[in-house]
């Protein structure tokens, strides 16, 4: 998986600042009953203490429609859960649904090129993101998404989300399992 990225924050700040208590906490979700619930909680718990954000959601992808469904959401109020985003013909989703390529926005200038919600986001006060894709054999299953103060994310934070994010895969397999 490759970025597309600008910057950076020192990868042994960001490594070195994992709990081995969050991340055990993460590794066990995956068997706890109320899935995916109970892994999506754990992804977000990591992805907060080891990357921060103001803003976590996860979505589904939808290929048939070219959409993402959220899932999850930090901020039901702005984002709900249940939401909708149609992706389809944007350079964006070129690069992170179909490429499977992580994407990273440290500036508002980015996000309002990648996003037609740019104005709720602005409205927010949030200015930068990271849209990581989930990916298991060689298919996109959605995206963790992280947005935080304009400048706040760089390469680093990105390496390290990519990480967090494949965490995800088994809620997404079990979540695809239970729709059949």
């Amino acid at each position: 998986m490759t970025a597309t990225a600008h910057g950076g924050t020192g990868p042994a700040a960001v490594a070195s600042a994992i709990p081995v208590e969050v991340l055990l906490a993460a590794a066990a979700a995956g068997a706890r009953p109320e899935q995916p619930q109970a892994l999506f909680d754990a992804v977000s718990a990591l992805v907060r203490e080891v990357v921060g954000y103001r803003l976590f959601s996860i979505s589904a992808f939808v290929p048939a429609t070219r959409e993402l469904v959220r899932l999850y959401s930090s901020d039901e109020a702005a984002y709900p859960v249940g939401g909708r985003k149609i992706k389809r013909g944007t350079p964006w989703a070129a690069s992170v649904l179909d490429a499977g390529e992580a994407f990273l926005g440290s500036t508002r200038d980015r996000i309002r090129d990648a996003f037609d919600d740019h104005d709720l986001i602005f409205a927010l006060g949030l200015g930068s993101v990271i849209n990581v894709p989930v990916r298991w054999a060689g298919t996109t299953l959605g995206t963790m998404n992280l947005l935080d103060r304009e400048g706040r994310y760089g390469n680093d934070h990105l390496r390290a989300a990519v990480a967090a994010g494949q965490l995800l895969v088994p809620g997404f397999l079990a979540r695809t399992r239970a729709t059949e």
